[in-house]
C-alpha cells in the first residue's frame, strides 16, 4: 500500500495547518491488523458481480479515492470485439469497498482502438 500526506510549513518550519490523515487507514494509526479484504477475495466478489461474463479480469488495484475518502479495489472485465479491421477493447469496471467488499460503483469504459 502506498500513501502519503502533505505537511504545510511556513519559512520558519512552523505548521500552517493540521495534516489531513484521511488517506491513512485507521488500522495503521491504531497499530492493529489490516481490516482490508484480500485481493483474492476482491477477485472472487468481482467474478460474482460480473455473473460469469469473465472475459479477462484484471488484478484488483488498491487505491485511495480522494472523492470518496476511502480505499477501494478497482477491477476491470475486458472484452475485445472485432469491428471490421479494428479491435475495440471494452472495459466494465467495478469499485469495491476494501473493508466490506460491497459494490461502490460500476461503469463502462473503452481502451481505445487497436489496429489489427
Amino acid at each position: 500500500m502506498k500513501s502519503g500526506i502533505w505537511i504545510k510549513l511556513d519559512a520558519n518550519l512552523e505548521l500552517l495547518e493540521e495534516p489531513n490523515l484521511n488517506a491513512i487507514p485507521d488500522f495503521l494509526i491504531k497499530d492493529e491488523p489490516s481490516n482490508f479484504i484480500t485481493k483474492q477475495k476482491a477477485k472472487e466478489i468481482a467474478i460474482q458481480i460480473f455473473n460469469g461474463k469473465n472475459h479477462t479480469l484484471s488484478e484488483p488495484i488498491l487505491e485511495y479515492s480522494k472523492k470518496k475518502e476511502k480505499y477501494i479495489y478497482s477491477i476491470a472485465n475486458k472484452t475485445i470485439k472485432i469491428n471490421e479491421t479494428k479491435k475495440i477493447v471494452e472495459l466494465e469496471i467495478i469499485e469495491l469497498d476494501v473493508c466490506t467488499g460491497k459494490l461502490i460503483n460500476r461503469y463502462e469504459s473503452y481502451n481505445g482502438l487497436i489496429e489489427k
